[in-house]
């Protein structure tokens, strides 16, 4: 029911091939980038990371066997990234590629320009993209949402492309320990479903009932604040 409902959810506005075989429900997002890390890398690959970044990426990329290799998003223009930057950095150890947009910590968004420069990288090298989109609602720009990955058609290559999400930001429930990663590569798929049948079995069902209600209820266009309106005068 979650893999269902995430499907129609994620597909708003975006690649209309997501399918609930496409999800693998986990423990949170961090859950989802941990499982995603394990399902794709071997000791000694390296993954670039934004940088400043979620310090748990790191952490998981050291625990997964990985070498963490950091990405500057630049401060005086925004927190942007220089695409050219992290060309700079690719080798021919390099992996997989980390996206947090918007991000955590500094709450910038790229753009679709950015994005389609950092896709032209992992196309360029044959790498996985992983795209934490945990919050991607939470956003005051035009439209339903940030811009992601599933958006940009011409440069994606579905086969090695990961989106996280979950429903701790969004939908506000931290707690409930429900997250996911999207993609359409079967062999992802099914080596994330061993990977967490050996390390959480399955998920909690209170927890998954109350998710596939959330995700599957329309939540507002943005989460701006509403229009004011003018008060009504008592006669």
């Amino acid at each position: 029911a979650v893999a269902n409902a995430t499907a129609s959810e994620a597909t708003e506005g975006l690649r209309k091939w997501i399918q609930p075989e496409s999800v693998v429900v986990c423990h949170g997002a961090i859950g989802a980038i941990s499982t995603a890390l394990q399902a794709v890398l071997q000791p000694g690959d390296e993954v670039l990371l934004p940088d400043p970044g979620w310090s748990n990426y790191e952490m998981i990329v050291h625990l997964r066997g990985g070498v963490p290799v950091k990405y500057p998003l630049i401060g005086s223009k925004g927190w942007s990234v220089d695409v050219e930057e992290v060309r700079s950095r690719v080798t021919r150890h390099t992996k997989a590629m980390m996206i947090c947009s918007p991000s955590n910590p500094t709450g910038s968004v790229m753009t679709k320009e950015d994005l389609k420069g950092m896709l032209k990288i992992a196309s360029d090298n044959d790498l996985v993209v992983i795209s934490d989109e945990i919050y991607a609602k939470i956003y005051h720009g035009d439209g339903h949402r940030a811009p992601g990955v599933f958006q940009l058609d011409e440069l994606l290559d579905p086969d090695r492309t990961i989106v996280i999400g979950g429903v701790s930001k969004a939908w506000a429930m931290t707690g409930f320990r429900v997250g996911w990663m999207i993609t359409p590569n079967p062999d992802i798929v099914a080596a994330s479903m061993k990977i967490l049948e050996a390390s959480i079995s399955c998920g909690v069902p209170f927890s998954q009932a109350c998710s596939d209600a959330s995700t599957s209820t329309p939540t507002p266009n943005s989460l701006a604040p509403p229009t004011p309106t003018q008060p009504q005068l008592q006669p």
